[in-house]
């Protein structure tokens, strides 16, 4: 059961997943050893099971829930959080940023008829 301590480093990962535990831990007045190690013991506990990132404008990328993400790249199933970059005025999800700029290299070259 989250105690106090647990329930404020949860607070702060909810305004912005990707804060550093360094700076979760200056903000509630903690050591950075505790917090880390908080958040280890929750996300092994199943209490934090992902991060995510909120976008706007992305109507056409698949739901989660509903089929699997797959990388416009490789194909891949997308684990966690994806890349997504727009290309040729769509936005697309990639595992990675490395497929990210393959696959937008590859639209270049098509596009101004390269290949």
């Amino acid at each position: 059961m989250p105690d106090e301590v647990d329930l404020e480093i949860l607070r702060e990962l909810a305004k912005d997943a990707r804060l550093s535990m360094r700076e979760i831990a200056r903000r509630l007045d903690k050591s950075t050893p505790t917090v880390s190690r908080r958040v280890k013991r929750m996300e092994e506990a199943g209490l934090i099971q992902g991060y995510s990132v909120v976008t706007a404008g992305l109507e056409a990328l698949p739901e989660p829930d509903r089929e699997p993400w797959r990388c416009s790249h490789c194909a891949g199933r997308i684990r966690g959080v994806a890349t997504v970059r727009s290309v040729g005025d769509v936005e697309r999800p990639f595992c990675c940023p490395v497929c990210a700029e393959l696959f937008k290299d590859r639209y270049v070259r098509l596009d101004e008829g390269i290949e």
